[in-house]
């Protein structure tokens, strides 16, 4: 078997880097693991205490991996630029690799979960990746204990390989997304497979959501990755049982509002507590019904009814689509007032 590096790319966040690290420690595999930590360079006075305190962590040292390489920016680079530079000295060595936010924990069998999956899907061009995380929800039963899923590419934990990231990469330009977005039969497709991801697709093409689109280019995050899975035909695979939870829910993340829950509502993706979820406390994992992965549009209803949308919003979004179809991105964007003035999707709340 071989095993892929972990990459770990974090700023601030010391006490959450440190159950990561923790947590991957326990994994059989990590003895055999090279471990790259990239870490950025602080943009505002807010981040130097935790910075000063990952700093502290990784000088004395992390024991329980093969290797361990710690990249520390010199200046600010974000986290896209940061990631970027430590999965260059990961290329150079290697051909997959398995990334982690800092605020992830897994399973005692993540690594193994992985690598075995990287193993036995490395040939399989409809595979984009492997995923760490699973809902929580009941995934249709079969021979499996795993799932193929065609809309949703989950940045909580994956595996994946230079060839087929590179091939993904290379498709992920705005060019590319504006023409998918003129394409109404593949857009209405979309829509009955996920309105959640339609949604977030065209608000982030428009600009009202701030995470898809930076200085009109599309950024390479987990949002663009499942709009190519599923535009292409193409899917990701999700263990039955998560191997990875995430616990930045809490304010403090990049895109991880803190989570108000109400336990007397239905456990839906706003109302769930992330950092209590269940995970897979099994020391070893072995890949069954792999052969013969069947992919069933029942899962992506289920993550429906976990990824669910309101009638209204969902209405705003298909006119504000319409809008991009009939004006272009540039024009629908200054008619709709996303990024300058109050968006369609917030009038009437405050008046």
């Amino acid at each position: 078997m071989i095993c892929a590096p972990v990459l770990i790319i974090t700023l601030c966040r010391f006490e959450e880097l440190k159950k990561c690290i923790e947590s991957l420690q326990k994994n059989a595999c990590a003895s055999c693991t090279d471990l790259y930590i990239g870490v950025d360079f602080p943009l505002k006075d807010s981040h130097k205490k935790g910075y000063k305190c990952i700093l502290e962590y990784l000088k004395d040292g992390i024991e329980g991996f093969a290797n361990v390489c710690i990249i520390k920016q010199k200046e600010n680079k974000g986290w896209y630029e940061n990631f970027i530079s430590v999965r260059q000295r990961i290329y150079e060595k290697y051909d997959r690799f398995i990334y982690l936010e800092d605020d992830i924990e897994v399973s005692p069998n993540f690594l193994a979960y992985m690598n075995k999956n990287l193993t036995v899907f490395e040939k399989d061009m409809d595979v984009q990746a492997i995923c760490g995380y699973s809902y929580p929800f009941e995934w249709m039963e079969d021979e499996s204990n795993l799932v193929k899923i065609n809309t949703y590419y989950t940045a909580w934990g994956y595996g994946t390989w230079r060839e087929k990231e590179m091939e993904m990469y290379h498709a992920v330009t705005m060019q590319n997304f504006d023409k998918i977005m003129h394409r109404p039969v593949q857009m209405l497709r979309f829509y009955k497979a996920s309105n959640n991801q339609f949604c977030n697709f065209v608000k982030g093409m428009l600009e009202y959501i701030p995470v898809l689109v930076q200085n009109d280019e599309i950024v390479k995050i987990d949002m663009a990755f499942s709009v190519y899975i599923f535009m292409n035909h193409k899917y990701v695979i999700f263990p039955k049982v998560a191997k990875t939870r995430n616990i930045g829910y809490n304010g403090l993340g990049m895109n991880c509002e803190r989570i108000q829950i109400d336990r007397s509502k239905p456990v839906i993706f706003r109302n769930f507590d992330y950092a209590a979820q269940v995970i897979d406390d099994e020391e070893d994992f072995e890949v069954s019904g792999a052969e013969k992965l069947d992919f069933y549009e029942e899962n992506n209803r289920r993550l429906g009814k976990f990824y669910q949308i309101d009638r209204r919003e969902r209405f705003r979004t298909v006119l504000a689509y319409i809008l991009y179809l009939i004006l272009g991105r540039e024009l629908a964007k200054r008619v709709l007032g996303c990024g300058e003035f109050k968006p369609i999707w917030n009038r009437g709340k405050d008046e």
